[in-house]
């Protein structure tokens, strides 16, 4: 995983890229997997939450509310693949 993070002005959140080999699951859309990857790597899945989805949104640039849906169809998806294998 490759973190890169730049100087910004204070108040504005830094871009962070994560890049990671996670193989595709075709029923999961890329913008939810980008979710999936992005809160696990960050330790959403975590007790307690290393981040919480208003902080995934942030660094997604999409709303808290947006976060917590995918991360809720995102399980979802993966075990309804999964399972019909």
């Amino acid at each position: 995983m490759i973190v890169r993070s730049t100087a910004v002005p204070k108040g504005v959140f830094p871009v962070r890229s994560v890049r990671r080999s996670v193989p595709a699951i075709p029923s999961i859309p890329a913008i939810g997997r980008s979710a999936l990857v992005l809160a696990s790597d960050r330790g959403h899945f975590n007790s307690p939450r290393d981040v919480t989805t208003a902080e995934l949104g942030d660094e997604l640039g999409i709303t808290q509310q947006a976060v917590a849906s995918r991360l809720r169809r995102g399980p979802d998806q993966i075990l309804e693949t999964a399972l019909s294998e």
